[in-house]
């Protein structure tokens, strides 16, 4: 077999020419000897392309297999060297952080209901002021035909009744400090 290199340098003339052709042989014989020729070069070179890609390939998995094995080394020897120290402090950080973002999810939970519930306030005092007539006038200065405190009475009961109901579902979580 011939390098890859060196075919490149040959003729395909000089090696497609056999000894016993004769120069009085047809031309389509010539023709089908060279093409015969050309396709078992092509085939060849083919074959040893393949034979080289599947041998790099080789290479290459023994390299990704020592890298690998390299990394999983110096983890190790990297865990092997830490203190308990290090350990504790990694573990503790993570637990802090943890208790952390939920005492903030709970903050964010109780903030979110304050909101719904003073939403709800701010609607049950536009359906009285509708009822009083729709003026922006200041309560305070309303006759006692518009405003009584009768209306401000129960509308602020009310409220209380819906605070009574939200947090009788649920533990207050800014008063809940256990993890």
């Amino acid at each position: 077999m011939l390098p890859l290199s060196s075919l490149a340098d040959f003729d395909v003339e000089i090696l497609c020419n056999q000894p016993n052709a004769k120069e009085d042989d047809d031309q389509v014989k010539i023709t089908r000897a060279k093409d015969t020729c050309r396709r078992r070069i092509y085939r060849w070179i083919l074959r040893s392309e393949r034979n080289e890609l599947r041998q790099q390939v080789e290479h290459l998995k023994g390299e990704l297999s020592r890298i690998r094995h390299i990394k999983e080394m110096e983890k190790a020897k990297f865990d092997a060297e830490q203190k308990p120290e290090f350990w504790f402090w990694k573990s503790s950080t993570a637990a802090q952080q943890y208790h952390q973002r939920r005492l903030v999810e709970r903050e964010h939970e109780a903030l979110k209901r304050a909101v719904d519930i003073q939403t709800t306030y701010i609607k049950s005092l536009e359906i009285v002021r509708q009822e009083v007539g729709g003026s922006l006038v200041d309560p305070i200065n309303l006759p006692g035909d518009y405003f009584s405190e009768d209306i401000e009475t129960t509308v602020f009961e009310e409220f209380i009744q819906e605070v009574d109901v939200d947090f009788s579902n649920d533990q207050d979580p800014l008063l809940d400090f256990s993890y």
